[in-house]
This record gives structure tokens, sequence and C-alpha cells, in this order.
């Protein structure tokens, strides 16, 4: 088995990770891919691997390779997360921030929405590949309920796992001093890139 987890900032890729990483009687070779070169040059030395991606990049066979694609439902959500990743620079865990920052646009937020609509959009792209199998996963749903994951492998009962080990997330409304302010710019922005959420 060969996975390959494509996942934008926080939409739960490591915890998608973490899952199949836990998958009963399999050890897992695992790597991390932020460059831009090709996953083949690790992945192909053994069979059972799982490359966690933050690139576009592709092997050169996809159809050796389960193609795993993180997502989420509010686009606001994901795109207040990253905001709040890259204040605090706290991207997954407990954290705490000492002073609460204004809630006022910032042009970086625009950035990181464009961000957002080019991952989706080259995502389109590489969909069209012949990967062995595509599943999409939308972080909302497995965080609600976690057999969600069962759905991309063959596992008739769900593993020893739990998203709560990694501990809460940093909260917007813990980072802006006005969160109702700031989720009105956050919808302002996705609404102005065409960012839409999947409902």
């Amino acid at each position: 088995m060969k996975y390959v987890v494509k996942a934008p900032g926080r939409t739960g890729g490591h915890l998608i990770v973490d899952f199949l990483k836990r998958a009963p009687g399999i050890e897992f070779d695992y790597i991390e891919n932020n460059a831009e070169f090709e996953i083949d040059k690790w992945v192909d030395a053994n069979d059972n691997s799982i490359v966690f991606d933050h690139t576009t990049t592709y092997p050169s066979d996809p159809s050796e390779y389960t193609l795993i694609i993180s997502k989420r439902r509010n686009k606001h959500a994901m795109l207040l997360s990253k905001m709040v990743a890259g204040i605090t620079g706290k991207f997954y865990g407990e954290g705490t921030i000492e002073q609460k920052v204004t809630a006022q646009f910032d042009p970086m937020y625009k950035i990181l929405a464009k961000q957002i609509k080019n991952w989706e959009e080259q995502i389109t792209q590489l969909k069209t590949l012949p990967w062995a199998n595509i599943h999409e996963v939308y972080m909302e749903d497995f965080l609600t309920n976690p057999k969600e994951l069962c759905k991309i492998v063959e596992y008739k009962h769900l593993p020893d796992w739990t998203h709560e080990s990694d501990g809460k997330a940093v909260s917007y409304k813990d980072v802006f001093d006005d969160p109702q302010s700031i989720m009105f710019i956050a919808k302002q922005i996705c609404k102005e890139e065409g960012l839409q959420n999947e409902l």
C-alpha cells in the first residue's frame, strides 16, 4: 500500500497520516515532502509508505498510489485558521498568545486566501492523473465521526486513534480582540477570492 496525503494547511492532514500509521499489523515508512522534487525517490524503497505532501508534485507512476486529499467544508474557518497559525506560529496542538491582535484587514490575509484558491485549482488537475484510488476527506466530517476515515482503508474496526491526543488548536476567538469583526473580514475575503463553503 502506498498513500499520498495531499494537504493544504489547516485541513487536518497530519491527523489523517496519524490515523493511517495506526493500521493494525502494518508498519509504514513515513515521508514528509515540502520540497519540489519527485517523491518516488523516497517511496519506491518500500511498498508500505505514506507520503504527507504539501506540494503539487506527483510520482512518475500515480497508479501505484492511493491519493488522499484533505479538505475543509468551511472556507471561512480554514482562512481564519491559517491567519491564526501565521500569527501564533502554532500549526497544531495547544498554544497561547500573550496579547490579542487587533481585528483589522491585513494584505497577508488576502494572500492566504489566494493560496487556498490556487491549491484547489491545482488539486483539480492532480485528480485527472491515473491514481490507484482517490479519496477526498473533509476535516469537519472525520473530527465529528472518526469512522469516516475507515472509508479510505480496508479497516473493519477503527484503530486506536483519536484527534484529541494533539490538543485543541488555538482558536481565532483567543487571538483577535474582536472575533465577530475578524470573521466578517474573513468572509469578505473569501467572497472576493471565490472561495465557497462546501456543504
